[in-house]
């Protein structure tokens, strides 16, 4: 970089405007003390924590750290939903309704549990008949689920595997991945059967 250039005379008036004060900045490590990438399907031991704390390139400057580690909540009595099978493109209520229940149960609404009696004039929502568009479903069966969640950076590697270890782990069951990006982009993976469902919402 020479003195007079552009490029020196940007970063001269942007140390004088911009970086003139105390700022905080987020770092992410791909990777990991023993060469492997997270973020993790476990929570790593404490030696692990530790091991990190003492590498990387800006341990220097103290960094707190952050480790990227799942939250488990396990979800009892959830009325499941006869799952259509074939999903109609131009179904625009088919498709509604099914990424509304699936939304419910992802924030662990009381909603989509089989005994939830709260009163109509509160809520109307029913579950969703895909045997019959519009109606309720009677032959909604209660199911233990089990909802996984990371928030922080998480790189595409990441994904990808973790939906071909749940692919192999469902066999015929269902399952279903959400993950939102920074730019507020939302893309959702429902898997039934042999049927793979996705829509993105950007």
């Amino acid at each position: 970089m020479v003195h007079g250039k552009k490029g020196f005379e940007r970063i001269v008036w942007a140390c004088k405007n911009v970086l003139n004060h105390s700022l905080t900045w987020l770092f992410y490590d791909l990777r990991a003390a023993d060469g492997s990438v997270g973020p993790y399907l476990f929570q790593p031991p404490s030696s692990y924590c530790a091991q990190c704390s003492a590498s990387g390139p800006i341990s220097k400057h103290y960094p707190l750290q952050r480790t990227v580690q799942p939250e488990c909540l396990r979800m009892s009595r959830v009325a499941v939903p006869q799952f259509p099978t074939t999903l109609k493109e131009d179904d625009v209520l088919e498709t509604t309704e099914l990424l509304e229940w699936l939304g419910l149960v992802m924030i662990d609404s009381p909603r989509v549990r089989i005994d939830d009696n709260i009163d109509p004039y509160l809520s109307r929502y029913a579950l969703p008949g895909f045997d019959s568009p519009g109606e309720e479903d009677s032959t909604a069966v209660a199911r233990e689920l089990v909802r996984l969640r990371w928030h922080g950076f998480i790189p595409p590697k990441f994904i990808t595997q973790l939906f071909v270890l749940l692919k192999k782990a469902a066999g015929e069951e269902w399952f279903v991945m959400n993950v939102g990006g920074f730019k507020g982009e939302v893309y959702t993976i429902l898997k039934t059967g042999i049927q793979t469902s996705t829509w993105e919402c950007c």
